[in-house]
């Protein structure tokens, strides 16, 4: 049986603990950018749901309170493990049925395992947003426009939700949509609900009252 040194064992794993090492390093990175992208979703969703859900209960008759939101923070938990087998040691077949062991520094198996597992949290403050009273006239401007001039629209037809920009379900299998071509008008609606302004609002009244037809 050929019994190699300790030194030349050593040396031909260098290498493969090298290729560990990048290995960790590209997966810190792309796990960075995921979470990066995700908290930013997760924020601008958390603003888009709410303001949807509130208008099916505009359109619905139903009581609602528009949220504002405060005090974000995140938490990012990542474990990972790596693991790498070496298969260097094999059997071959000797007389008289008595196997040998041999080991070929020479022809080596490597089986690199790289395992990861993120969990995000998002933690935030809610609390009901002033002027209530205000904020739901434009609910009611929105839902009192014929369908026609509607940025969104109710549902029971699972179909007609496809390809849509924001759809979420809403009582009895029904939901309400939010088609792709109508996303800006949709944005621009989270916003004004979302981070009312009077003084703003004001302004944007008087411009229109002095258009002229």
């Amino acid at each position: 049986m050929i019994r190699p040194r300790a030194s030349s064992l050593l040396y031909s794993l260098a290498p493969c603990g090298a290729a560990l090492l990048l290995l960790t390093g590209c997966h810190a990175q792309q796990v960075t950018a995921q979470f990066r992208l995700g908290y930013d979703e997760a924020i601008r969703r958390l603003y888009e749901h709410h303001a949807l859900m509130n208008l099916a209960c505009a359109e619905e008759g139903a009581f609602f309170v528009q949220m504002a939101y405060s005090n974000f923070g995140s938490q990012i938990a990542v474990t990972g493990s790596i693991s790498a087998q070496f298969t260097i040691i094999d059997t071959i077949d000797a007389p008289y049925g008595r196997d040998q062991v041999v080991v070929d520094i020479s022809d080596q198996t490597f089986a690199p395992t790289l395992s990861a597992s993120q969990t995000n949290v998002l933690g935030l403050t809610a609390s009901p947003a002033p002027n209530q009273h205000a904020i739901r006239e434009l609910y009611q401007a929105e839902v009192n426009k014929p369908p026609e001039e509607r940025f969104f629209f109710m549902t029971a037809n699972p179909k007609a939700v496809l390809g849509a920009y924001l759809c979420i379900p809403y009582r009895w299998h029904r939901w309400i949509v939010v088609p792709d071509e109508r996303k800006r008008e949709f944005a621009d609606f989270v916003y004004r609900v979302s981070f009312y302004d009077p003084q703003a609002s004001a302004v944007t009244e008087t411009q229109t009252n002095d258009a002229p037809e």
